[in-house]
């Protein structure tokens, strides 16, 4: 296909193939589904008194940091005559400590044979875990909670030296979550995540993403020695993720391809991380790249892949966000870098197909930039293939002066900005304006614009953090 080579504004060759979570993971398993039950241990049973309340209440220490989101998986239920009991996925948490009560509707909550599967920072057994769940009234009976699979990756001391070879090792298909906890360290490696390692989660050991670096430096133009052809956009990525029901925490996806030091290259598109998969999270990530740092991609007409991103930073210059999937960036901070590669640049450069209402969202984040006043687009439209209208909200969002006042919207190429599928909704900051040229959300309307909104989909998927 031809793609836009839309930070140097020319027409190139190039091939972008469409293709086609969280932590350590808490199962539970429960045979019944009502009642109220207390878990103090990893490993637990404990009798439920039939409760009528439709809630799910998860009660943690500060010292833990137990559900966070939560993703696929299920309760098993029976009804009085014993067959399973309906009702719907639960996929509501938290990363961060809490103290008190975190209340989830059991009106996200799907009863079907199995297990759900709550995915979880850390835990410590010694200080114990408290759960309670209350749900329609049934017989008691039991709750069983299991550990995950842990594997450790380090540069001396873990199970693997390298991320690859471990995500190589977690099983395909498996319905048990896996975790890969990863030590500090530059790890210089391309590592890619196939499909069939689902509920998989990269977790950088020391909480800070700075400490765990996951790094490489191939670029669009750049021949792979396996093919004798180049990359292309989508093949430069450092970190490929093809997995659904993936996350990743504390980690760095950098792409250190520099156009300073090679000033003669051309199709210098060059990825940190490629999302291709559906229910993924990325919570206190770092994404560092230049030209097209962030993909989604991989949805089609039919079929919607979502991607969310909380509490992370993300560092470009030109189309850094983009993508064909549906892409929520939340209360992040996105900086559009300034090294003389460009005098301009834009934050998203979204290529939604038009049957999907969402493409993609920024919203609580803060843009910063030291490029000159006005230079930078919030968005260009991109249509690397027909049927393609782009979608994308920018919304509660700082924007730097770097923003441009007028006319933020444009297309690549020969795409062009479409009215009615881009708007903006109380940013604040010297970048913001409201003109002609760049429309708003009404109130009433901005409902519809939220990350809640954005990630639904038809099963209810909700991953936002409150």
């Amino acid at each position: 296909m031809r793609i836009t080579d839309h930070r140097s504004h020319q027409l190139v060759t190039g091939r972008l193939r469409m293709r086609s979570p969280k932590a350590s993971v808490l199962g539970i398993v429960l045979g019944l589904c009502a009642a109220t039950v207390t878990v103090t241990s990893w490993s637990a049973t404990a009798a439920q008194a039939a409760t009528a309340a439709n809630t799910l209440v998860v009660n943690a220490t500060t010292n833990l940091r137990p559900v966070t989101h939560v993703t696929s998986g299920a309760l098993y239920g029976l009804s009085a005559n014993g067959t399973p009991a309906a009702s719907a996925v639960v996929s509501q948490g938290r990363t961060t400590p809490v103290a008190g009560t975190q209340t989830i509707s059991t009106g996200d909550f799907p009863i079907i044979n199995g297990s759900i599967t709550v995915p979880i920072d850390a835990m410590n057994p010694a200080n114990g875990y408290h759960l309670v769940i209350t749900a329609t009234a049934r017989t008691a009976n039991t709750v069983t909670v299991s550990n995950p699979v842990v594997l450790t990756v380090a540069k001396s001391g873990g199970q693997f030296t390298s991320v690859q070879a471990a995500v190589n090792a977690v099983p395909d298909n498996s319905s048990t979550a896996h975790t890969i906890s990863i030590g500090a360290g530059t790890y210089d490696e391309t590592v890619s995540i196939p499909a069939s390692k689902r509920h998989l989660t990269l977790l950088g050991a020391t909480g800070n993403p700075a400490d765990v670096v996951i790094e490489a430096a191939h670029y669009a133009g750049l021949t792979n020695p396996a093919t004798g052809t180049p990359y292309g956009t989508e093949g430069s990525a450092t970190v490929t993720v093809r997995a659904s029901d993936f996350a990743a925490e504390f980690v760095t996806f950098a792409n250190a391809f520099d156009k300073n030091k090679n000033p003669g290259v051309t199709k210098t598109q060059a990825v940190a991380l490629s999302m291709e998969g559906d229910r993924q999270v990325y919570e206190h990530d770092k994404f560092h790249g230049h030209q097209d740092t962030l993909l989604t991609w991989g949805a089609t007409a039919s079929t919607t892949l979502r991607q969310y991103v909380f509490g992370s930073v993300v560092d470009g210059d030109v189309d850094f966000i983009f993508g064909d999937g549906t892409l929520v960036v939340d209360r992040s901070t996105i900086n559009v870098v300034n090294d003389g590669q460009f005098a301009s640049g834009a934050l998203v450069a979204p290529a939604t197909w038009s049957s999907a209402a969402y493409g993609i969202l920024i919203t609580g984040a803060t843009v910063s930039s030291s490029l000159a006043a006005g230079t930078v687009f919030l968005g260009r439209a991109w249509v690397p293939s027909s049927g393609m209208v782009p979608q994308a909200v920018i919304r509660d969002t700082l924007l730097s002066a770097a923003i441009r006042t007028s006319a933020p919207w444009v297309g690549i190429g020969s795409a062009t900005w479409t009215s009615g599928r881009d708007f903006e909704f109380a940013n604040t900051g010297p970048g913001a304006a409201v003109n002609a040229s760049r429309p708003q959300l009404t109130t009433s309307a901005a409902a519809n614009y939220t990350a809640a909104k954005y990630l639904a989909g038809s099963d209810g998927w909700n991953p936002v953090v409150p």
